[in-house]
């Protein structure tokens, strides 16, 4: 296939018409089934769908932070990582690193510890079970 024939192609991929306006792209999307989910984004937005994506309700606007991952342990409980101040965004000003929902994602709190032990930013999480869950550090950090 010639470079004309790339250029020609369109994209099978779309953006759900109702999806979470206000960056560019979503960080992270994380589904517990086939219609709950949740997503975040760089200016500090969480947004939760129920109807498998086709609606999406605003459920946290953080300023100073820069959602990089999420993930859920359980429908109720689930956590959100912070990429962290001195990252490749330097818009980020919030030091914490990790957000913890207990109520499916009604409302988010910061994860004590995680920052004070040196952790300044996650950027990724996998989510094994209730007792296990595993961490990734930032780009261009430690």
């Amino acid at each position: 296939m010639g470079t004309a024939d790339l250029e020609a192609q369109t994209s099978p991929w779309s953006q759900f018409p109702g999806s979470p306006s206000g960056t560019t792209r979503h960080d992270d999307v994380y589904f517990i089934d086939q219609n709950t989910g949740w997503s975040v984004r760089a200016n500090g937005l969480i947004h939760k769908t129920t109807d498998g994506g086709t609606n999406w309700a605003l459920k946290l606007t953080k300023s100073g932070t820069h959602f990089r991952c999420i993930g859920f342990a359980s429908p109720t409980r689930g956590f959100a990582g912070n990429l962290g101040v001195g990252s490749y965004d330097a818009a980020v000003s919030d030091t914490n690193v990790l957000y913890q929902t207990l109520d499916g994602g009604d409302t988010w709190k910061n994860v004590h510890g995680m920052a004070e032990a040196g952790m300044t930013g996650l950027c990724e999480m996998d989510i094994f079970d209730t007792d296990r869950i595993y961490g990734g550090g930032k780009m261009r950090g430690p």
